[in-house]
């Protein structure tokens, strides 16, 4: 019996690898966001150096 056949819902549209692809897109554009400014702030940064980190990583 073929799989994509008997998948349900929105999941037979839907590849499997996308589901890896999907949680590389949230780490990357989902985690480092909140991320990277905490860790210049705890790097003894101020407001600026985070500033221009998050603009770095934007561009």
């Amino acid at each position: 019996m073929n799989t994509a056949k008997t998948r349900a819902g929105i999941l037979r549209w839907i590849e499997p690898w996308f589901a890896g692809y999907a949680i590389v897109g949230l780490m990357v554009l989902g985690v480092a966001p909140i991320l990277i400014p905490l860790t210049v702030d705890g790097a003894g940064g101020n407001a600026t150096d985070v500033g221009i980190v998050v603009a770095a990583f934007y561009v």
